[in-house]
């Protein structure tokens, strides 16, 4: 039998949990033939830190329900960005973002006395909510010169409930209102005739920064009852743009669609660690095309599950799959407002 002693049991009041992720960039367009360019996370970091200098840098949960009742009363939880910092060694920059959740639910906490033990509600004031704060720390080259893949190295704040997918969501948002703002655009060549005439078109596209983790929610997520087995992968684009024309037709017409493809996992090979390996390179495929993933699972007794998870089951699964490290600090974090 192990025993410790009274200090060794005390946990460190200053200790964090930080999840160790991959920030990845990659572009979104409608072009069907031809992929948008890739910004660099420096660049994409830049505009962000310009928001904020703008007071722009402000999102409202719009999916969720609105708990505002009188005039003047915030109706849904906010998300904005309260900071940026830049540290730059030799050889790396490190780019810090603090994010800050507004929870709409929350008003008042409980306390009580430690030594009579009575207790209260404390309450903030009408337009005060709690928040709660995680830092997103990003290394970047130092150089234009260095090598840059989209792809760089970070870690996140364990604090639910602000998860991976809602800083993630904040993150996109952002670009996409600055891409849209600016009609960011790329040109390519388009063939546009039977004789091969080539012109030169341009297109939209959006960037996005996402949050990618090492090990994948996709195929070992651990059970009670055992690993899952996938049934089926849903694939979505929301307003494609379609040709319904026909190719005798002189009037060339096109709509916007939503597609939406499913592959059935029967389809791929038998043996697991090939399944795996298919599956990954039909997501890899279709995710840089800009579709929505959806993965299916049949349990042992044979139902399909899909769709979805909550909030808190979100965030539990960041703090199981993700690699992690803890930081012990020689004083608390603050989180207080910074007013620009």
């Amino acid at each position: 039998m192990i025993t410790t002693s009274w200090e060794e049991a005390v946990p460190d009041d200053n200790q964090r949990i930080v999840l160790l992720n991959w920030l990845i960039s990659r572009s979104t367009t409608h072009a069907r033939e031809h992929a948008a360019p890739t910004i660099s996370g420096q660049s994409l970091l830049d505009i962000l830190a310009g928001r904020l200098v703008t007071k722009q840098a402000t999102e409202q949960m719009r999916s969720e329900e609105g708990a505002g009742g009188s005039e003047g009363e915030p109706t849904h939880s906010i998300m904005r960005l309260s900071d940026v910092h830049i540290e730059t060694t030799e050889r790396h920059r490190y780019v810090a973002l603090l994010v800050k959740y507004l929870d709409i639910s929350i008003r008042e906490f409980s306390v009580e006395d430690m030594v009579d033990f009575t207790g209260r509600e404390i309450s903030g004031l009408e337009s005060e909510r709690g928040v709660t704060a995680v830092h997103l720390m990003t290394r970047l080259p130092r150089d234009e010169s260095q090598l840059d893949l989209g792809r760089y190295r970070c870690v996140v704040d364990y604090s639910a409930p602000l998860t991976r997918k809602r800083i993630e969501y904040f993150l996109c948002r952002q670009l996409r209102r600055q891409a849209e703002a600016e009609e960011w655009k790329f040109s390519a060549n388009v063939k546009r005739s039977k004789r091969g005439k080539v012109i030169t078109k341009e297109f939209k596209y959006v960037p996005r920064l996402e949050l990618h983790m090492d090990v994948s929610r996709g195929l070992n997520i651990p059970l009670s009852t055992g690993t899952p087995e996938l049934s089926s992968m849903k694939f979505t684009k929301r307003s494609e743009r379609q040709s319904i024309g026909k190719k005798a037709d002189v009037k060339h017409e096109e709509v916007l669609a939503n597609i939406q493809i499913v592959i059935h996992a029967n389809q791929g090979p038998s043996e697991a660690q090939e399944k795996r390996n298919w599956v990954s390179l039909i997501r890899n495929h279709y995710t840089g095309l800009g579709y929505d993933t959806k993965l299916y699972y049949r349990h042992v007794n044979g139902s399909v599950i899909g769709g979805d998870i909550h909030q808190a089951i979100d965030g539990a699964t960041d703090l199981l799959l993700c690699p992690r490290e803890f930081l012990s600090l020689a004083e608390p974090v603050s989180v207080c407002p910074r007013t620009y």
